[in-house]
């Protein structure tokens, strides 16, 4: 037992210091060769979790509006429901890219506590 706790601290005082190290995503040429550094902003931040994913972030940007505008219309219940049964995909997809990129920054242990 002891010799477990005194790997496990051995193991957290190697990990720090050991910097943000992020989910690695391919290059903007697409090749996948070496990975793209950090984002500069948030803002290119953004722009890089929406552009690397287009069919996904394009199903964000409709359908999550139109299940709103359905309900306040005053649609069929089934089309309301179908609108917004699509419009969750891309919505747990982004808090799943949201957790990794958090457990790539904290560690292991906090980022599976978030998910």
């Amino acid at each position: 037992m002891a010799s477990m706790m005194q790997a496990q601290h051995e193991k957290r005082r190697g990990s720090k210091g050991q910097g943000y190290s992020a989910v690695p995503t391919q290059s903007p040429s697409g090749s996948g060769d070496e990975p793209r550094g950090p984002p500069q902003n948030d803002c290119q931040g953004f722009a890089n979790i929406f552009g690397e994913h287009k069919v996904l972030s394009s199903m964000l940007f409709i359908f999550t509006p139109a299940g709103y505008i359905s309900h306040y219309l005053e649609w069929e219940p089934q089309y309301v429901f179908a609108l917004n049964f699509v419009a969750i995909i891309p919505l747990a997809w982004l808090i799943g890219k949201a957790t990794e990129d958090v457990a790539a920054k904290t560690g292991e242990t906090l980022g599976g506590l978030l998910n």
